[in-house]
């Protein structure tokens, strides 16, 4: 008689068993998902931040070799990158200014170079900012 009562309770740990077994793979699915968006994420930063790089250098270069430079009466000069690097969604964009109205200090005139990489997605951005100066 005592072995009646017993026969359902097996089959009630099972169900109990498989409900946490599911959950815990449904949790390990969602970790999975959210580290791959991570990942990506991180990829889109670094990938900007290098595109960034690279419009800065191109910039510095075009300050030391380019013949018509931003002067006083047009102080900003807006251009792209010469090239695109792989894997961006854009070349660099870059925004060359005169620092101090383009006036010449020790035969030197300084520039403000803001360059603006993007990554494999156009909502990837990265802003790099600096100052060089250029001899008269």
């Amino acid at each position: 008689m005592m072995r009646q009562h017993t026969r359902g309770f097996s089959l009630l740990v099972v169900l109990v068993f498989l409900l946490i077994l599911g959950a815990l793979a449904l949790f390990a699915t969602r970790m999975a998902l959210m580290q791959e968006k991570m990942a990506g994420n991180s990829r889109d930063k670094t990938l900007s931040f290098l595109s960034a790089e690279a419009g800065l250098r191109d910039a510095e270069v075009f300050l030391a070799t380019a013949d018509s430079l931003p002067n006083s009466t047009n102080p900003t000069l807006n251009r792209n990158a010469a090239g695109q690097p792989p894997g961006v969604s854009r070349a660099p964009s870059m925004v060359i200014e005169c620092v101090n109205a383009c006036a010449v200090t020790a035969d030197r005139v300084y520039y403000r170079i803001v360059v603006t990489g993007y990554g494999a997605r156009e909502s990837a951005q990265t802003r790099l900012e600096t100052i060089m100066w250029v001899e008269e």
